[in-house]
């Protein structure tokens, strides 16, 4: 569906990349518990802290968009051992010991965690304090709480809630991906510049 130009091998190939992606997650996760300042940089580096920096100085809280791309848990716990603690919103997961023991990991670095029933509000609050939110805003949601957009040909229903959180705060909208780096073996947290601004 996604990449019907390919042939069977090349998508093959990227479904096994996925896995990997997936499986070096979850090994990151695994080590939360070990990783801290010493440390840390054998995980993950930064590219872009000066946008996030600048975003900062604007006294509003700065939303840090990102995906279920690369490695976000890892780029949340990192952040946070190497800059500033922030606040992720976060929706529970159905099975409540894996969500227990996920939100444990969450949190080991000093984040917040925002849950998604609460969310307004408290991003809002955190903004405010000018405190960091990070949001996935990839994740498809129902018809009243979003606006359909074509993804591979199909429509899908993308939450319109991190939008209208950025328009009544008038926080700067930072991107931040981390994606592996298969030279330096490590990941690359990547920060853009505002969006929400055009800077």
């Amino acid at each position: 569906m996604a990449f019907p130009e390919l042939d069977a091998a090349k998508r093959e190939s990227i479904v096994d990349g996925t896995f990997r992606s997936i499986g070096r997650l979850l090994l990151a996760v695994a080590r939360f518990p070990s990783l801290h300042a010493s440390n840390i940089d054998t995980w993950i580096a930064y590219e872009g802290l000066e946008h996030y920096a600048a975003a900062k100085q604007a006294g509003r809280g700065v939303l840090i968009a990102t995906a279920h791309l690369g490695n976000w848990e890892l780029s949340a716990f990192a952040h946070a051992v190497m800059t500033e603690p922030m606040n992720v919103m976060v929706r529970p997961l159905d099975n409540r010991l894996i969500d227990r023991l996920v939100e444990d990991r969450r949190t080991l670095s000093g984040n917040r965690l925002i849950f998604k029933r609460d969310a307004a509000r408290a991003v809002l609050k955190a903004l405010r304090n000018n405190e960091a939110v990070g949001v996935l805003i990839d994740q498809n949601t129902n018809e009243s709480e979003g606006v359909f957009v074509d993804f591979f040909g199909k429509a899908a229903c993308a939450g319109s809630g991190f939008v209208k959180l950025a328009y009544r705060s008038q926080a700067p909208v930072v991107p931040g991906f981390a994606l592996w780096d298969g030279e330096t073996r490590r990941y690359v947290l990547r920060f853009s510049g505002d969006r929400a601004n055009g800077r």
